[in-house]
C-alpha cells in the first residue's frame, strides 16, 4: 500500500532558483530603471522654477527699492541688474542683487542641455511701479517665455508672472 504523506520531502524553491531570480532582477532594474525618469526633465522643471520665481523677485525689488531691475535673458540663462541710479533718465543696470538667505549674485546660467528657449521680449524691465517693460521703456500688454514645453506668460501692467 501507497502513502500519500509527503513528510520526507520539503516543497519550495531550492537556494539556486532564488539566487538566479535575484540575479535576473538585478540585470532588469540595471537597466530598466534610468528609463522610468530621466534627469533632464527634472533640471527643466527646476530652471522654469527659478526663472518664475527670479521674475517675481525682480518685480517684488523694484517696487520695494523704488529702483528698475532687469532680468536680461541669454543663452545659457538670465542674470538680474538693479539700476544704481534709481530710475533716473539714464538708468546703468550695473548693481548686481543678491539672492535672498545665500547672498551670491542672482542668476542661473544653468539652462539644462537640450532644452529649447524662447522669448517675445528681453531683457525685461520691472519699474518702480511694478510694472513690466522692454528695453525702451514701454509697458507691454504681455511676454511668453518658453521653456522646452512650459510657458511663462508676464503681463507688462502689473508684472504678473505666472
Amino acid at each position: 500500500m501507497k502513502s500519500d504523506n509527503n513528510y520526507g520531502r520539503a516543497s519550495g524553491f531550492t537556494l539556486i532558483e532564488l539566487i538566479a531570480v535575484v540575479v535576473i532582477l538585478g540585470i532588469v532594474s540595471v537597466f530598466a530603471a534610468p528609463l522610468l525618469s530621466t534627469q533632464s526633465a527634472y533640471d527643466e522643471r527646476f530652471f522654469y522654477d527659478d526663472l518664475l520665481q527670479a521674475l517675481r523677485f525682480s518685480q517684488g525689488l523694484a517696487v520695494s527699492s523704488g529702483c528698475s531691475v532687469q532680468l536680461n535673458l541669454n543663452s545659457s540663462g538670465y542674470t538680474l541688474k538693479q539700476d544704481q541710479n534709481c530710475n533716473s533718465a539714464s538708468p546703468a543696470f550695473n548693481k548686481t542683487p543678491l539672492r535672498p538667505g545665500v547672498n551670491e549674485a542672482y542668476s542661473n546660467n544653468d539652462l539644462p542641455a537640450g532644452v529649447a528657449y524662447s522669448y517675445t521680449v528681453n531683457p525685461f524691465i520691472f519699474n518702480s511701479q511694478g510694472q513690466a517693460t522692454d528695453s525702451s521703456g514701454a509697458v507691454f500688454s504681455q511676454a511668453t517665455i518658453t521653456l522646452g514645453s512650459r510657458s511663462l506668460l508676464i503681463d507688462g501692467e502689473t508684472g504678473f508672472a505666472r
